[in-house]
């Protein structure tokens, strides 16, 4: 495949030599004239193990060269891949700018070509519809200057890490395509092939999306840690040693358990220990705003399912299963007794039950919790 590269940076300039490698003629683009005249001469714009050999590999051969001459290379390419920056706004939203930038000239030059079609990867990290709305800009252009090119549009989110992206590259844990085309996929489903990985086909959405999950998940798992670091050091415990421990349950910890979305969490456990951790870290000073926030973020989960409700106007509620989870009676800090109570305050009909709880032994801390929180719960009560 003719593929170009727009942007050469960290993604682009691994992605341009990664795709030379596997058999592409690959071209390189990039607005900044001293960085393609480094990459002309095998040198990498950025510090990355393995990239400017894997350069010097591929420069002088028809598989790879470097132009700020985007209109020539769109026009030498079957299929043009962005990875341009897309840093923070002050705000925290996406600065789409330079994606944007590329997707006009690529289509302003498809316009003036003999093209019949193109194909355009997104591999920058952007948000969810991103795709959807540049494929509209770029059509959008075509049918101004009445061009019959035929746009196939996809996302292909990067999972490189800085300092170790060219073996990423080329030894992914997977390769992800958005596309909502089928056409796409055909036009796409070898270009990495030599590359021993999973590839998964989904919603462009879906794809975008996909990247800020994995990097939101590093970054809590890191925070996590020296959160965990910092009250171990104040109470002199090795804190790799705790962490070791809790990597070796590959069962529960290291696993997808938890990891599905759902309803909140609740009972006699996670909700006491939240609780309880922050405690601990308050008495030697440590603060852990990270683990703070969890229960917090539970009932702002709850809140949800009561908003998503009553958004339906409902003139009566059913609400099947009170324990805090499936294949238990014990109701102790139940979310979804704690639904059906603000659903009650609400002035909802609600009529509730579950086939685990047996009335007659309904005692105990497990009585004491549903009568305070839903003291007319009897009321609502199917048995």
């Amino acid at each position: 495949m003719r593929i170009s590269v727009f942007g050469l940076g960290y993604v682009g300039s691994v992605s341009a030599a990664g795709l030379a490698d596997l058999g592409h003629q690959v071209i390189g683009i990039d607005v900044v004239t001293d960085k393609v005249k480094a990459l002309q001469t095998g040198i990498a714009p950025v510090k990355e193990p393995d990239l400017d050999e894997l350069l010097k590999k591929h420069l002088g051969t028809e598989r790879l060269s470097f132009t700020t001459e985007g209109k020539a290379a769109v026009l030498n390419t079957d299929c043009a891949m962005i990875a341009v920056g897309t840093p923070s706004a002050p705000d925290g939203q996406v600065n789409l700018k330079a994606v944007e930038r590329c997707v006009r000239g690529i289509a302003e030059t498809l316009a003036d070509s003999d093209k019949s079609e193109y194909t355009i990867v997104i591999r920058s990290t952007v948000p969810p519809a991103t795709t959807d709305h540049m494929a509209t800009i770029a059509r959008d252009i075509l049918a101004e200057r009445n061009k019959d090119c035929q746009l196939f549009f996809s996302m292909n989110p990067e999972f490189t890490r800085e300092g170790a992206a060219v073996k990423d590259f080329f030894y992914p844990a997977l390769i992800v395509f958005g596309q909502d085309d089928p056409a796409a996929k055909l036009r796409l489903d070898t270009i990495y092939q030599g590359i021993e990985a999973e590839t998964l086909w989904v919603a462009t959405r879906t794809a975008e999306l996909v990247k800020y999950t994995n990097n939101a998940f590093h970054a809590l798992k890191v925070a996590f840690a020296n959160e965990i670091g910092r009250v171990s050091e104040a109470y002199e415990v090795d804190s790799q040693e705790v962490m070791g421990i809790l990597c070796a349950d590959t069962k529960l910890n290291i696993s997808t358990k938890y990891l599905r979305p759902g309803f909140a969490f609740g009972g006699s456990c996670l909700p006491k220990d939240l609780r309880g951790i922050d405690g601990i870290a308050k008495q030697v000073a440590v603060d852990i705003p990270l683990l703070r926030s969890i229960l917090p973020s539970n009932e702002v989960h709850i809140e949800h399912f009561k908003t998503s409700i009553l958004s339906r106007q409902p003139t009566k509620v059913g609400l099947l299963g009170l324990a805090f989870k499936n294949d238990t009676d014990d109701l102790r800090e139940s979310p979804a007794l704690k639904l059906a109570a603000n659903l009650i305050a609400a002035g909802v009909d609600l009529r509730m039950h579950d086939v685990n709880l047996e009335l007659h032994y309904l005692m105990g801390r497990n009585k004491d919790y549903i009568d305070d929180l839903i003291p007319s719960w009897q009321a609502h009560y199917l048995a």
